[in-house]
């Protein structure tokens, strides 16, 4: 029918027919390699990052005891009591906890 349009004979349409096929085939495999390497020249950036010194890491702990000072407060919500016996015991806890992971380092 097709072929008949086009004045092509059966057997030339299945030529054409395979050669479709192989064509579609051979572009998704180019297709799928060319996914598998994109990645690659995506990430050639060179990154460069400084060591962290004593002063940093210092930084960081104060930070998070800041942080971990406002939960406590906020959740707890100590009475002026509660607070004056609470905060010297858990600073003293977390001066010790901060002794113990200076000696693991």
């Amino acid at each position: 029918m097709i072929s008949s349009q086009f004045g092509l004979e059966v057997g030339q349409s299945k030529d054409l027919l395979r050669i479709g096929r192989t064509l579609m085939r051979m572009s998704v495999v180019v297709f799928a390699i060319s996914v598998l390497i994109m990645p690659g020249f995506a990430q050639t950036a060179e990154v460069t990052a400084k060591p962290l010194t004593d002063t940093d890491i210092q930084l960081l702990r104060s930070d998070l005891q800041t942080g971990k000072n406002d939960i406590i407060a906020h959740t707890m919500q100590f009475t002026t009591t509660e607070s004056a016996a609470f905060w010297p015991l858990y600073r003293d806890y977390a001066r010790d906890q901060h002794s113990l992971a200076d000696e693991r380092l």
